[in-house]
């Protein structure tokens, strides 16, 4: 599998091979193809509001709404490999669950 161009090495945590299910690997390729700022983070984050993206190219899309240093923030959790997703959206974008 290393041998594929752009394969750089296998997800683990730890010493363990994490799987990731399928829905996040979706959501994850979401997030790329949309073009939008975003950064990752291993940060321990407490968990904020669950919302819905209401209207963009994410819309549909849920996770947890964030405020981090006086901004908000879009957050997806990827637990299995203890990394977050950020993106900055306007609040408008998002609506409770």
């Amino acid at each position: 599998i290393r041998m594929i161009e752009a394969v750089v090495n296998f997800v683990h945590q730890g010493k363990r091979y994490a799987t990731i299910p399928e829905e996040q690997i979706f959501l994850i390729q979401r997030f790329i193809e949309t073009g939008l700022h975003m950064q990752t983070s291993t940060e321990l984050i407490e968990p904020g509001e669950i919302v819905r993206i209401s209207y963009g190219p994410l819309k549909d899309c849920w996770g947890e709404l964030m405020e981090i240093k006086n901004e908000k923030h879009f957050i997806v959790r990827l637990e299995m490999i203890n990394q977050v997703l950020i993106a900055n959206l306007p609040q408008e974008y998002l609506e409770k669950i």
